[in-house]
């Protein structure tokens, strides 16, 4: 009764992580964090954290959001949930740009796209590619963001990801050529991939 104890107080908390009552969905899931019941479930644990640090990441609390993020990773890693290793990849990236801490953010997002490629989800891994290739230019890295790009053009082309922004890709691949890529033409088709995801 103790675990299905447990999946009912995580529902609660993410249930009023749904309905935007942030403050309470925080404390029910460091009650959950802290409940020693819950070392005896690695996954559920990896989700209570990973459910914990995007709430404090998004209330800018990101130094404790990063450790947590960190936190689950291990979990993850050690319960072997691949997809679930990489979508924490992901937010913990996000965290990190959010920070400014741009460098750390672009490996976070490069292991992600490591992961996804390896699980043979292309799609996200070229969307990523997109996202990264971004905070490259910012970071004046302008050839590794070619890289990228060069990387998830193909993707990007073969899954008809983004057939209303087919002139963004368009301007991107003439940008790449010129070996000057267009900040505006990426951020446009970054901007299309998200509202197709």
């Amino acid at each position: 009764m103790v675990r299905e104890a447990l999946k009912c107080r995580l529902l609660e908390a993410m249930t009023l992580k749904e309905t935007a009552r942030l403050s309470e969905a925080v404390n029910r899931f460091r009650s959950l964090k802290n409940d020693p019941n819950v070392a005896s479930e690695p996954a559920m644990h990896g989700v209570i954290l990973a459910h914990l640090a995007e709430l404090l990441s998004s209330n800018a609390e990101h130094l404790e959001a990063t450790s947590i993020y960190k936190e689950a990773l291990s979990l993850q890693h050690d319960d072997r949930q691949p997809i679930a290793v990489a979508h924490l990849k992901v937010a913990m990236g996000e965290g990190l740009r959010e920070q400014g801490r741009i460098d750390e953010a672009v490996e976070s997002y490069r292991s992600a796209i490591s992961d996804y490629a390896g699980l043979g989800m292309q799609t996200l891994a070229a969307y990523l590619r997109v996202v990264t290739s971004e905070m490259l230019i910012a970071l004046s890295r302008y050839r590794e963001a070619e890289w990228e790009l060069l990387a998830a053009l193909p993707t990007i082309e073969e899954q008809k990801m983004v057939p209303e922004g087919f002139a963004a890709v368009t301007l991107l691949k003439e940008s790449v050529r010129r070996r000057k890529t267009d900040s505006n033409a990426l951020r446009e088709l970054r901007e299309h991939l998200q509202a197709s995801k």
